[in-house]
């Protein structure tokens, strides 16, 4: 049986609350840290889920035929391998609002990666691979490499 005590404290009346709040803080063993500590523990959860389900979609988008569909394909491959697709954000300008809102939810995700954007898929990296050569991705880096290396040229 743990002993307890009975103690009496005096405390000036403006530093109530705040004698309270610490009270219960030590009964509690909670403290503004850890409360802290688990809503961002929470957040961070959320940000994951909501990563995951926008991800998703935007896949399924990318397998699609709309001018958006090639935006979303390129964004997913410059996530997939940034050096390789870079990504012109103003391209984000193209799309609607909820996938353009399913975009920011999978680089709110991404910012702090558990895994790779492909490896949340069975086989995400054949997925990839293949959505950027149905899109024509890498064909389009090496024609915008030619166009660079030309203008250098010429200069």
């Amino acid at each position: 049986m743990t002993q307890r005590l009975q103690i009496t404290v005096e405390v000036p009346a403006e530093r109530r609350s705040a004698f309270e709040r610490m009270y219960l803080d030590f009964m509690t063993g909670e403290s503004p840290h850890t409360r802290e500590a688990r809503a961002l523990k929470t957040r961070a959860r959320d940000v994951q889920e909501r990563g995951v389900e926008s991800l998703q979609a935007l896949y399924e988008i990318a397998q699609g035929h709309s001018g958006q569909c090639r935006y979303v394909a390129r964004f997913l491959a410059g996530l997939y391998n940034g050096v390789r697709f870079p990504f012109d954000l103003t391209d984000l300008r193209a799309l609607d609002e909820a996938i353009f809102e399913h975009c920011l939810a999978v680089l709110r995700m991404d910012a702090r990666p558990a895994k790779e954007v492909h490896e949340y898929f069975p086989d995400g990296g054949h997925k990839w691979e293949a959505m950027i050569a149905r899109w024509g991705l890498d064909k389009e880096q090496v024609t915008r490499a030619r166009e660079l290396l030309r203008e250098a040229g010429e200069r």
